[in-house]
């Protein structure tokens, strides 16, 4: 049987997503995701698809030619702190280097500063007697009876399940701590040991460290991912599986299990991929990735085409030396829900009711209003095809839970609804404008890419309050994210401390330029991604002396190493120059080259879905709507009639004007007034925005 089928699956924190491509096109379907056994969503979620293809699962499975997954397995046990017990074997004298957190003291909700989560207690703690200095030279060596006694005291009196070792100057010398976790595995062989090093050989001792950690407290969570994959494999799944990992690309399941945080966040990676990839088939370089799914907002900045990353990137909010797409998140999702605060104010989020029970409108037991409830008082949902009709919402159940929490602050249900759709909008707003203001970029001159199941009903207003021109939104919009991991290439890194004040002699950055080539070509080997198949790229990560942050600029190592370096400076310069102002370069100050960073990518053939109309000239002219819905306008005393569009019937370069509801298949978009919406040849949606802000909830 010919493979012709691909499938993405993307698990989130209310539903499963997924996106099947086939010849005929692209089907899509969502199922409620199991708290407890995530596998629940995406086998169900499957028989979905798969009855929309005309065949049952077992029919489908043998002939899909690729598979992405994305999972928030690891992004659960880190949120809900529910991982395995771990210990931690460090160099003497650095036990307590977690406890201190680096200085860093973030605040909680309520404003008050608190002390990091401590994922590994000072009794879980032994410090080894060996020292390297920090140009690599044995000052101390390795007792190896120690390290086996120090791992026998953690696993057998300690409980601990996993095992991290992280040795103060590995990075500049790391045969103590790899000789450490070899001995360790040797001993212990059923217990999962993560070498700080082998995972990011980087010069940030507290970074490294709480990465090693982190892999280590984690490390139980790709069991469930395993269990699925077997199960799919049973029902006739023949390909091997990619997960979606938090760089933006794809990863096999070795690799996973070697590093498990790398699928932190890694649903919303591949939504953010994907928003890349049809940026730029729109011509679009600057663009917001804007997922709204049911339980987060989640956003991305796309600039020349490349998503932010963050070399650092936080997790339980402390740094480590993790590489991920930045995706920023808050509490604001369709199922957030509205509560009042002691002094009688409205709030929503970030408490999410999720699928189960799920927003009062639901069904299901859940009584609390969430955003969902709110746009269904409102009228912006039809209940009777929701989800393209599989399901039905109750709308008296979602008015009486809006009415319930407006009765002690004196608003009745369509109150609390407008109140609710207000401040979701304004939070929503807010966290982008955060965003931006911290890069020092101007939020005008982007774009934004809207997905997720909720997401659409609010970007258009979103952009009018930021003062964006254009929001496009494509096609399989609410599962924007599972076709992501469908069509995400293969993404692997290594990295590699250098640590020296430029100008430098070339010799031994070319050696590490070589090992590293040579370290991410096995890699891609590992993946059996084919020679031609192969792009790899590296970064050099500089800043000024003693400066604690750094800024990554390509690195063009087919040139001569000295003019590599030559022209890595020079663009680090311009780089600073450009996000911190033209004042603020230290002019014949030191720069340092700190780590150079090899990435292998490996293009991935998926199988093409019906061909693109190349006609895109509307000749019938708009379409009539298929009907009106009576809709509760923000800033508007009485409801209006307005008119919905079936997406269905709108045939590429049709364009109506707002206010509109756009049905599509499993969302609805909302086109506020003033706003055109214009069906491009990929049947995205282009909507062309008001210049002026007034009047943008409307």
């Amino acid at each position: 049987m010919t493979s012709t089928y691909s499938v993405g699956v993307d698990v989130g924190g209310s539903f499963t997503d997924i996106a099947l491509t086939t010849p005929n096109g692209t089907h899509r379907a969502k199922a409620p995701t199991n708290p407890q056994d995530f596998s629940d969503g995406v086998l169900a979620a499957l028989e979905l698809v798969a009855a929309q293809a005309g065949c049952t699962l077992t029919d489908l499975l043998p002939r899909v030619a690729r598979m992405g997954l994305g999972t928030t397995a690891v992004t659960n046990v880190i949120a809900a702190l529910s991982g395995t017990a771990v210990g931690l074997l460090t160099t003497a004298g650095f036990e307590g280097e977690l406890a201190v957190s680096n200085g860093i003291r973030p605040s909680g909700p309520d404003g008050r500063v608190h002390a990091p989560e401590l994922l590994v207690p000072i009794r879980n703690t032994v410090g080894l007697h060996e020292r390297i200095d920090r140009f690599g030279e044995v000052l101390h060596s390795l007792d190896e009876t120690e390290v086996l006694e120090a791992a026998r005291h953690l696993i057998e009196d300690r409980g601990a399940a996993a095992l991290a070792v992280s040795l103060m100057s590995a990075y500049a010398n790391p045969s103590h701590e790899h000789r450490a976790a070899q001995l360790i595995r040797d001993a212990h062989p059923d217990v999962p040991v993560f070498a700080a090093t082998e995972l990011s050989p980087t010069i940030g001792f507290f970074q490294r460290t709480m990465f090693a950690v982190l892999n280590a407290y984690s490390a139980d969570a790709i069991d469930g991912v395993e269990d699925l994959l077997d199960e799919l494999q049973r029902l006739g799944l023949a390909v091997p599986v990619k997960l979606m990992n938090a760089s933006g690309g794809a990863i096999g399941v070795g690799a996973a299990r070697r590093a498990p945080m790398n699928l932190m966040h890694s649903g919303p990676s591949g939504g953010v991929a994907a928003a890349a990839e049809l940026a730029a088939r729109h011509g679009l370089d600057t663009v917001i990735a804007a997922d709204m799914g049911g339980t987060s907002f989640d956003i991305s900045v796309i600039t020349d085409g490349q998503p932010f990353r963050r070399l650092n990137a936080e997790v339980l909010e402390v740094p480590t030396s993790m590489s991920a797409v930045d995706v920023r998140s808050i509490g604001s999702g369709g199922g957030s829900i509205a509560w009042t605060d002691r002094r009688g104010m409205l709030r929503v989020g970030p408490r999410s009711a999720r699928s189960f029970p799920g927003p009062a409108c639901y069904g299901r037991g859940g009584t609390d209003p969430t955003v969902t409830d709110a746009l269904l008082v409102l009228g912006f949902i039809d209940p009777e095809h929701f989800l393209g009709g599989s399901m039905t919402l109750d709308l008296e159940a979602a008015t009486a839970a809006c009415a319930h929490v407006g009765e002690p602050i004196g608003l009745d249900a369509i109150g609390v609804a407008r109140g609710i759709w207000t401040l979701a909008l304004a939070d929503m707003v807010a966290a982008v404008r955060m965003v931006f203001n911290r890069r020092g970029l101007d939020v005008r001159e982007y774009s934004i890419v809207s997905y997720g199941g909720c997401g659409s009903l609010f970007t258009a207003a979103i952009g009018q309050a930021l003062g964006v021109r254009h929001v496009v939104v494509p096609e399989v919009a609410s599962v924007f994210s599972a076709f992501g991991a469908a069509t995400a290439n293969i993404r692997r890194e290594r990295t590699q401390s250098v640590s020296v004040e430029l100008p430098t002699e070339p010799g031994p950055v070319e050696a590490v330029v070589t090992q590293l080539l040579a370290d991410v070509h096995r890699d891609l080997d590992e993946e059996r991604v084919p020679t031609e198949a192969r792009k790899i790229t590296l970064e050099a990560d500089l800043r000024y002396k003693r400066q604690r942050f750094d800024l990554s600029v390509p690195f063009q190592h087919e040139l001569p190493i000295a003019d590599a370096l030559e022209h890595a400076e020079k663009e680090f310069f311009e780089l600073y120059t450009k996000i911190y102002g033209t004042g603020s370069s230290l002019l014949g100050a030191p720069v340092e080259l700190v780590t150079l960073r090899a990435i292998g990518i490996g293009t991935t053939s998926t199988p093409a879905a019906a061909a693109i109309a190349a006609d895109a000239t509307e000749t019938a002219g708009p379409p009539a709507p298929a009907g009106v819905r009576m809709v509760v306008l923000p800033g508007v005393d009485q409801p209006a009639n307005v008119d919905v569009f079936d997406e269905t019937a709108m045939r590429p370069g049709v364009t109506i004007t707002g206010p509109a509801c756009i049905d599509k298949v499993d969302t609805t978009v909302w086109l506020p007034t003033g706003a055109t919406a214009a069906v491009a040849a990929d049947r995205t949606l282009v909507l062309g925005l008001s210049a002026t802000t007034t009047g943008a909830q409307r």
